[in-house]
């Protein structure tokens, strides 16, 4: 083999090798050995995804012909009184989700033990760390042109009342907040959770940090939810189908 081929080699074994010790669950090793579950905890967790799937899958299934459902009716002016249950209809289905990921996690909250349940969590939300990315190229004067004018081609077809237009200024500036240190919350108990993971924390501790861990996961789309239920108070079903699909 050409010594350029084995330095090659050697370098991508290298970085493969990294990679697994980095995320133990994308290497070929079976998840289950870094979990650590026994075979009776991996029937009971094999029984919880089942049942979360038969929730979820559902729901997935038929998100995305009810968008481009909705989108149809939004273009073709259907009434309020159309637009309203089918919007409806898809805020339900993502509130289903919310419940089944969290019956799930309180299923396996039942045998899994609290760094298991840790290293589960962190499976799915790892906590963002290092320098932040790229910021993104400034944009040319015609860019700039093209995104303000549709902007206010999307604010016409927003048509918000002066009133309105109040309300939904504040709720958004409101929202904007409660993210933001929602999002704060969210990667701080994450990040203390992964130490706790590191350091092989006792289980009293690694419990209380599951549990933290998973009320600022909660609280996110909870805050989403409550966005939603407070602009339902002054604008229209058309206009808050509007505001979903904008950017769909």
């Amino acid at each position: 083999m050409p010594k350029s081929l084995s330095i090659l080699s050697l370098t991508l074994l290298m970085l493969l090798a990294a990679r697994a010790r980095a995320n133990p669950t994308d290497s070929p090793a079976d998840w289950k050995a870094y979990f650590g579950l026994d075979t009776a905890q991996q029937k009971r967790f094999a029984q919880a995804e089942k049942a979360r799937a038969a929730q979820v899958k559902p729901v997935r299934d038929q998100e995305k012909p009810r968008i481009e459902s909705l989108k149809q009716q939004v273009e073709s002016k259907a009434s309020d009184a159309q637009i309203g249950p089918a919007f409806a209809e898809i805020r339900a289905g993502r509130k289903t989700v919310q419940a089944a990921d969290k019956a799930f996690l309180d299923a396996i909250a039942a045998f899994l033990t609290p760094t298991q349940q840790a290293k589960w969590i962190l499976k799915n939300h790892k906590p963002k760390s290092g320098p932040a990315g790229e910021p993104p190229a400034p944009q040319d004067s015609a860019q700039k042109q093209a995104a303000k004018a549709a902007a206010e081609a999307w604010k016409l077809s927003f048509a918000l009342t002066p009133d309105q237009k109040r309300n939904f200024d504040a709720a958004n500036k409101s929202k904007n907040g409660t993210m933001k240190e929602l999002q704060a919350a969210k990667e701080s108990a994450l990040e203390q959770l992964s130490t706790k993971v590191e350091a092989k924390a006792p289980d009293a501790d690694m419990q209380n940090a599951v549990g933290t861990a998973r009320r600022a996961l909660a609280a996110i789309p909870a805050a989403e939810d409550a966005y939603w239920d407070g602009l339902a108070a002054f604008l229209s079903p058309t206009q808050q189908a509007k505001l979903f699909l904008k950017g769909k």
